[in-house]
């Protein structure tokens, strides 16, 4: 067998990177790599490594995050690269320094993760830097409400950011960099009508506000600047190519009045730069290197360079991805916002949903999102997924951490022989996660399904308890007892889980797909199952995930409800 004190070493340095990874350390996945490092294969020598293996891991999840990241840092020279599987380079980028740009007008979905995990690990694969800059230029829709909630979602992820940014810090920069476009005659106030605009746009035609001079472009801009204009009463136009096939280089809108209070400025400012105009100015200036964005906005990459060159500023690299699409499932914040309003979804975190805070409600981890999304990588094909695709995921994370426990809905009464008593039950199968004692009498609920598929004279094994003959088979329950089978009895009778008397009422929501094919709302999408579950349930924490046997594995987000997960 290697020496010991190095394999303590070794297994101390996979089981922290394994905590480290996925939350807690995983003593199966942990003596896998440890495996095969043992000279002596024999059954003894593979035992003693897997208690010491189970004790090292025990000893690792007592300690904080904190601890087991300064731990690992002393240890991590013990895993040889060779042993460790290399991860791949999403992006060559030297330095590479990211941003992600969300807008503060909703929360976060399964798409938003998508850029976020892209631009974040194009930062931290190449030694570089990672910003959070919200684009929150627009005070119609937009609050701290929600850039409260995207930290904490950011955070619930496992990112770090390196600087925090918000756009409208930059505006009054961005009016210099406006007035500069007016001086250069690239830019001019527009006062036609938003009809007018329309049409001009969709005819290639000039407009007459073109021709105005410099001097009344600058005098307009100032009113606008100071709010003695109406809201679409002018707007800043930046001067493209009207004749262009490509419709955004049409003079597109730089600037328009929103006379709203701002979250964030209050009532300072009344004139927001619009996100074609201000992205790649503040990109620029804050050293943004790649750009990484849904390629929606493609079309957009020929705007966003024009004005950088136009202004003589350092350009970033713009990087287009494909939008990330779930089939059966809606991302759209202002449909979204909309179906709540309407009472049919109840809020963000709806488990129905795909934002992440509905996500977490429904038991997904962070590692499953992160696993996920990362999948589709860098890449313009379109990212058209099945939800089963990351649930497949999760479930495989959460399987060694999920507590086994009894859940029985629609309950059938269950008339044993036995006498009262107690069982000691482990609540993992092969995973030490402790054990724990159900008290039972003669009378044991079952489910209604497994009830009415028995038949009087058949076996069943009642799991982790006994086996028992079906005596009598009534309307509302069945009367057993117990008895000993033979093997192959055992291996023909159905396996079912059970309750006794001493049990808790259980809910458990269901979330289904709430959009058919024609985008149209479906009625009763969030099944809701009532039955009963084991007493140990009450020791069981909000947002721990269980898995209930033969049904699956289940958030609990209190009041004896459960969200199905996976």
């Amino acid at each position: 067998m290697i020496n010991v004190v190095v394999a303590e070493r070794k297994i101390w340095a996979y089981a922290l990177k394994n905590s480290i990874d996925y939350g807690s350390a995983n003593a199966n996945v942990v003596f896998s790599k440890i495996a095969r490092l043992l000279e002596d294969k024999s059954s003894e020598a593979i035992e003693e490594a897997k208690v010491k293996v189970a004790n090292i891991c025990s000893e690792v999840n007592k300690l904080s995050l904190e601890e087991r990241k300064k731990l690992f840092e002393e240890l991590k020279n013990e895993i040889e690269a060779k042993e460790e599987k290399k991860e791949k380079k999403l992006l060559e980028a030297k330095n590479a320094v990211t941003r992600f740009l969300p807008e503060p007008n909703g929360y976060l979905h399964i798409g938003h993760a998508k850029a976020l995990f892209l631009s974040y690990y194009v930062a931290k694969q190449n030694n570089g830097s990672f910003f959070l800059r919200f684009d929150d230029t627009n005070p119609e829709a937009e609050s701290l409400e929600f850039v409260e909630a995207i930290k904490k979602d950011i955070e619930w992820l496992g990112i770090n950011y390196d600087k925090e940014f918000y756009t409208s810090d930059f505006i009054p920069l961005l009016y210099e960099y406006a007035e500069k476009l007016i001086k250069q005659k690239n830019a001019y106030v527009c006062t036609c009508s938003l009809e007018e605009i329309r049409e001009n746009r969709r005819n290639k035609k000039e407009c007459k506000c073109r021709e105005r001079s410099i001097e009344e472009n600058l005098k307009l801009f100032e009113l606008m600047k100071n709010c003695k204009l109406n809201e679409n009463e002018a707007i800043l136009r930046l001067k493209g190519n009207m004749k262009s096939e490509n419709t955004v280089m049409r003079d597109p809108t730089i600037f328009r009045i929103k006379k709203l209070k701002h979250f964030r400025q209050g009532n300072k400012f009344c004139l927001y730069p619009t996100y074609d105009f201000a992205a790649p100015i503040v990109d620029s200036l804050t050293n943004i290197t790649h750009a990484i964005r849904s390629k929606e906005y493609e079309l957009r990459d020929e705007l966003y360079y024009y004005i950088l060159d136009l202004l003589n500023l350092r350009k970033p690299k713009v990087i287009g991805i494909s939008r990330l699409e779930i089939k059966g499932f809606l991302t759209s914040k202002r449909k979204i916002k909309q179906l709540i309003k309407e009472k049919k979804l109840s809020s963000w975190d709806d488990p129905r949903l795909l934002t992440l805070i509905a996500l977490r409600k429904r038991g997904i981890l962070p590692k499953a999102i992160e696993e996920f999304v990362l999948s589709f990588g860098i890449s313009k094909t379109e990212s058209v997924s099945e939800i089963e695709k990351l649930l497949a995921i999760n479930r495989k994370l959460v399987d060694d951490k999920a507590k086994r426990m009894f859940f029985v809905p629609e309950p059938f009464k269950f008339v044993t022989d036995l006498e009262k008593g107690k069982v000691v039950l482990k609540n993992h199968p092969s995973v030490n996660l402790g054990e724990r004692e159900i008290n039972f009498s003669n009378v044991l609920f079952i489910q209604k399904s497994d009830a009415l598929s028995l038949n009087e004279g058949e076996f069943v094994r009642l799991k982790q308890l006994g086996d028992f003959q079906i005596l009598k088979k009534k309307e509302n329950e069945i009367e057993a007892k117990k008895v000993v089978l033979s093997e192959e009895q055992k291996r023909k009778a159905k396996v079912i889980q059970w309750v006794s008397e001493d049990n808790v009422e259980v809910k458990v929501l269901i979330p289904k797909n709430f959009i058919d094919e024609n985008g149209k709302f479906i009625e009763n999408s969030l099944e809701e199952v009532r039955g009963l579950g084991e007493k140990n349930i009450l020791s069981i924490k909000e947002n721990e995930i269980v898995q209930f046997e033969r049904f699956g594995f289940c958030n609990y987000i209190g009041n004896k409800t459960f969200v199905f997960s996976c």
